[in-house]
């Protein structure tokens, strides 16, 4: 595997995990009322979660030209924190939207 590639991979995992990260800490300003600070970190969720995929869409173009020689356990364990990021974001995401409209409700 090509040093590029592990590369890649770390950066899928890291931005993964940045996200997964962001998107908790988004779900406590919300719950806490801080809907400011819910939105800052739901952008930093998005930053962190287009960076993963762009990781992701470079490895898949290293596999489509056969540059990828094969698949490894690490790009499985990056793909799953992808699958981790754009969940949470969601996750987070609705969250966000239920605990605003709450408090509009004075609930």
């Amino acid at each position: 595997m090509a040093q590029s590639s592990a590369d890649e991979m770390m950066t899928l995992i890291t931005a993964g995990a940045n996200a997964r990260d962001a998107a908790v800490a988004a779900m406590a300003a919300s719950r806490a009322g801080k809907f400011a600070q819910a939105e800052k970190r739901l952008k930093l969720v998005a930053g962190f979660v287009q960076q993963a995929q762009d990781a992701h869409n470079h490895l898949l173009t290293l596999e489509a030209r056969g540059e990828l020689p094969q698949v490894k356990l690490l790009l499985v364990h990056a793909e799953n924190y992808l699958t981790n990021a754009t969940t949470m974001q969601a996750v987070a995401t609705e969250f966000q939207a239920v605990y605003q409209r709450l408090a509009a409700a004075n609930i």
